[in-house]
């Protein structure tokens, strides 16, 4: 338990390493405030938005490419403005990232292939 309880510390310090260069270039793109973010051990979803504007990312987006990631915190910070799945939420993910599909996509592939439980 203690390796595990390691790794995952590990895990976390590098996503918030990843994700604090990524949260100031999206929020200086959608013209947000950098909002306040946690990362967990979430195992059911790579990111969240809470209603009062508080974003959390699970350890876990460690295996994601940079990319991949981006388009995590793209979606995620994408809620501070739109906070569904609206046509207009998707059109804001396509405006400042227009391959989200893909990388959507490929975000899908790998949790299959490694079974993760996102």
């Amino acid at each position: 338990m203690v390796v595990c309880a390691m790794i995952k510390d590990l895990y976390r310090e590098q996503v918030r390493s990843r994700v604090i260069p990524l949260l100031a270039y999206w929020s200086e793109q959608l013209q947000v405030p950098v909002p306040p973010y946690s990362v967990r051990d979430s195992k059911t979803r790579w990111g969240s938005c809470s209603a009062k504007g508080r974003l959390n990312f699970s350890l876990r987006c460690q295996v994601l490419d940079e990319q991949q990631l981006s388009y995590i915190v793209l979606h995620e910070m994408a809620h501070l403005l739109v906070f569904n799945h609206s046509a207009v939420f998707h059109a804001l993910l396509y405006k400042h990232m227009p391959t989200y599909k893909i990388v959507q996509k490929s975000i899908f592939s790998l949790q299959r292939k490694s079974q993760l439980c996102l």
